[in-house]
């Protein structure tokens, strides 16, 4: 069976993870500081994949 994403997404390999995770930290600090909170969504994965 062929799998695909769902459109608009995508996975963040290693290799790329710790650029993700400093561009995270920084927008996580830019945005405290102009009085802005985090809000969390939920993460899904299209039901074939399981």
């Amino acid at each position: 069976m062929n799998y695909k994403i769902p459109r608009g997404t995508f996975d963040i390999l290693p290799a790329d993870s710790s650029k993700w995770q400093q561009v995270i930290r920084i927008f996580r600090e830019v945005a405290s500081n102009f009085g802005y909170r985090e809000i969390t969504t939920p993460i899904f994965e299209m039901a074939e994949l399981f």
